[in-house]
């Protein structure tokens, strides 16, 4: 939509709200001139029938006169000629006649004998009933042919007794030469009838008198208040009545009709009312044309130059600038808030670039900058004859550091960290932060391999130097995998993931320094990679299968549970390690599908020796620390097993590691009181091997740990024994079970014993051996061997 447009749409949005404004109140002025109307015409009917009143009250005043002659002598002659003379000296009234109550003529002005009965018999009884003034019908004078409406007042004699009645016929066209007079306005109708409806007076036209008043207005003849309505006339046009009907008319017995023409009155305000809008919708474009003229002669110039800009902008150029110089304050101010917004943008549009380049928190080129430096790298390197290597390096331990020593710690540790890496390096290599504390670097113009093992030294020794951060002191110390170019890393991506594999490697082996990627490490790599897949094939071909190793009272023999150990029987590849492919397990998430399917063979197993009634106290089962990443999935998938198989929350045991179970505590903590609160055992495998602590056995107090069977494999024995000693008194403290693992020799049962232990698990007692073997030692509930080592051990003692 153009400015022009707009401007006039804005004129328009202003005029016409004015338009309808004025018709709005034309229409209510137009409402309200109606309603004045009516109540105007309702007016001019009670004035007309005011102005009747005074003509009937002359008629009655001058009977009142005549009725009192003959109270003396009766209807004698001289009162006869007063009734006479009265008569024809008035053209008001068409004849005057005094009659008995039996309606017999005794004189009167007309021709008619005396002796004839009076034809008005109904005017008569009123009279006689009423005893006062009334007011007949239309009719026809007996004599003289005249259109007249007659009225009547009684006689009475000296006492008060009506004895006859004197009444006049009023000349009709005497009485509408009097309406004439009235000027009740203009093109105004006016109707006088008697109680049957007929016309007795007509203005302008009377010619209608004598008929009856039209069927329109006979309704409003018998209404029971005066007022005014709107009546259509046969033509279709609309006229105005204002009415004073029978029971409402002081006239005693006539009907008093105005009518007005509201058609044209109508039609003048309407008039009125189009003519102011006109003048607004001319107004509205008298406006329009003066906009167009001042918006083509003033303002398409800075516009256009605006929407140059604009478009400048839109392209990504921002260092144009709009200028304010149109002479226009408006256009002036818009373009100055223009060009703060484009500075703005200019310098947020930096800042943006910056952020996706660099770390916000070291400040180091981020993973998009090393990937392009090893690109520029690799393409010097075919250009140059030069080489170069990629050293992928994270901090030891520092999620320790951060769970315990909190993030904002943490984030100064990595900064320090940087800024050593910094200094480590030379100005032409590269150092970039990929996120949490991984870092890499690119050391350039190597001049053979130990060039950058040198390098990876320089910043080991650089990073194991203490960080004293809020006056802690922080030791973290890192390890580096080193990936140098050449044939076998001909990519950025190969060689960060050579990198990476070499970093994992350095771990793996004891933290705290570097290796080099080898064909050997690809090759494990790829093996690992094939071994992902044949495990995710093996959990659903019925490869894999459960061993089962009980769990020992040293003093009685009994089975008091039974641990779940998976087996992998590969078809080509024979008995894969649990030590090989738990950890492939771990690493392709593939944990979570392998425990869900562990737990339900365990669970499955269980319930049928449930059924058979050799049902061990309990079953061991093993968790990683995968599977409490989504902890609602994991409650689902227990409930949803304990649902299939019927077996009771405390027939199973939860195995968690130390770390596992910190984790768990730290994130998910909820989950394991819900675990616990609903029946289930839990037990901390591997018992002093991982980051002890007991402020979670305080906060989580757990059923059960098993010591780790490294203790049994002390050289040294005693430092195992005290260790083991320590963990069985610290056990019996906190009310806990505990249990001994990798028992496999008499003297490593005997040790246990001295230290105070009571449940073992091992190769003395047991390999782990399939269900049905299983079934058969449950069936038996206790291991003879053992009771015979006991009783051993007691002689000896």
């Amino acid at each position: 939509m153009s400015i022009v447009t707009r401007i006039f749409a804005l004129i328009a949005l202003t005029l016409l709200p004015v338009a309808g404004g004025v018709l709005f109140s034309g229409l209510q002025l137009r409402q309200h001139r109606l309603e004045e109307l009516r109540s105007d015409t309702a007016q001019l009917a009670r004035i007309a029938e005011l102005d009747m009143v005074r003509i009937l009250e002359g008629a009655h005043q001058l009977l009142a006169t005549l009725a009192k002659l003959p109270m003396e002598h009766g209807w004698d002659a001289r009162a006869c000629a007063v009734v006479a003379a009265t008569a024809f000296s008035d053209f008001e009234y068409d004849h005057i006649t005094a009659v008995d109550r039996s309606g017999t003529r005794q004189c009167g002005s007309s021709s008619v004998p005396n002796g004839t009965v009076m034809t008005d018999r109904e005017l008569l009884a009123r009279i006689l009933d009423t005893a006062s003034f009334s007011v007949g019908f239309y009719g026809v004078g007996l004599a003289s042919g005249n259109d007249v409406i007659r009225v009547g007042y009684p006689v009475t004699d000296n006492t008060g007794a009506v004895v006859g009645a004197l009444y006049a016929g009023i000349n009709l066209t005497w009485l509408n030469t009097a309406i004439d007079q009235w000027r009740l306005g203009e093109k105004t109708v006016i109707y006088i009838t008697d109680r049957k409806g007929i016309q007795i007076a007509r203005n302008p036209d009377s010619r209608g008198v004598g008929q009856p008043i039209p069927d329109k207005l006979k309704p409003l003849l018998l209404a029971t208040s005066s007022g005014a309505a709107e009546v259509r006339e046969d033509g279709g046009l609309a006229n105005l009545y204002g009415y004073v009907p029978l029971k409402a008319a002081l006239s005693g017995g006539l009907g008093v009709f105005v009518g007005r023409d509201q058609q044209q009155i109508v039609s003048e305000i309407n008039r009125s009312i189009w003519l102011n809008v006109a003048v607004a919708l001319v107004g509205l474009l008298f406006s329009g044309v003066f906009a167009l003229i001042y918006v083509r002669r003033f303002l398409a110039r800075p516009f256009q130059n605006l929407l140059t800009v604009a478009a400048r902008w839109r392209s990504g150029d921002w260092s144009v600038r709009a200028g304010a110089a149109s002479g226009i304050p408006e256009f002036d101010r818009l373009a100055s808030a223009f060009d703060g917004m484009a500075a703005e943008v200019s310098s947020r549009e930096l800042k943006i670039t910056w952020l996706a380049r660099y770390d916000i928190l070291t400040g180091l080129a981020n993973r998009g900058i090393f990937a392009e430096g090893v690109q520029h790298e690799i393409a010097r390197a075919h250009r140059d004859g030069t080489s170069f290597a990629v050293l992928y390096l994270d901090l030891d331990h520092f999620k320790g550091i951060n769970d315990t020593l909190g993030h904002p710690i943490g984030d100064q540790l990595l900064q320090s960290v940087a800024e050593r890496l910094r200094a480590s390096v030379r100005e032409t290599d590269t150092v970039s932060r990929f996120g949490g504390d991984e870092f890499a670097l690119i050391a350039t113009d190597l001049r053979e391999p130990a060039d950058a093992a040198t390098l990876a030294l320089k910043v080991l020794n650089a990073l194991s130097e203490p960080v004293t951060i809020q006056n802690i002191e922080v030791r973290s110390g890192a390890s580096v995998g080193i990936a140098v170019y050449g044939p076998e890393s001909p990519s950025a991506e190969a060689l960060l993931s050579h990198a990476d594999m070499a970093l994992y490697r350095a771990k793996s082996e004891g933290r705290g320094t570097y290796r080099f990627f080898t064909d050997a490490m690809d090759e494990e790599v790829r093996t690992e990679f094939m071994l992902g897949a044949e495990l995710r094939d093996a959990i659903v071909s019925d490869q894999l299968y459960l061993e089962y190793q009980p769990q020992v009272d040293i003093y009685t023999g009994r089975i008091i549970g039974v641990e779940v150990l998976v087996r992998w029987s590969h078809p080509t590849r024979g008995m894969v390690s649990p030590g090989l492919f738990i950890p492939v397990a771990e690493k392709s998430g593939l944990i979570v599908t392998l425990g869900r399917w562990v737990m339900k063979e365990s669970c499955r197993q269980m319930k049928e020796w449930l059924d058979a009634g050799v049902a061990p106290p309990l079953i061991a089962v093993n968790l990683s620390a995968l599977q409490f990443k989504t902890p609602r999935e994991l409650e689902k998938d227990i409930d949803a097993i304990l649902a299939e198989t019927g077996v009771p929350p405390h027939k199973l045991e939860l195995e968690l590691t130390e770390s596992v179970l910190m984790d768990a505590s730290r994130e998910h903590s909820d989950v394991l009181l819900r675990l616990r609160k609903a029946g289930f055992r839990i037990a901390i495998d591997d018992f002093g091997t991982g980051y002890s602590s007991l402020d979670y056995l305080r906060r989580f107090p757990v059923d059960r740990i098993k010591i780790a069977q490294q203790f049994m494999f002390d050289p040294t024995e005693g430092s195992g024994d005290a260790i083991i000693r320590a963990a069985i008194a610290l056990a019996s403290e906190l009310k806990l079970d505990v249990i001994v693992e990798g028992v496999e020799t008499a003297k490593q049962l005997y040790r246990v014993k001295s230290c105070g232990g009571r449940e073992v698990q091992g190769y003395y007692f047991s390999k782990p051996v399939r269900a049905e073997a299983m079934t058969t030692l449950l069936r038996k509930g206790i291991i003879p061997s053992l009771l015979h080592a006991v009783i051993r051990e007691a002689i000896a003692g």
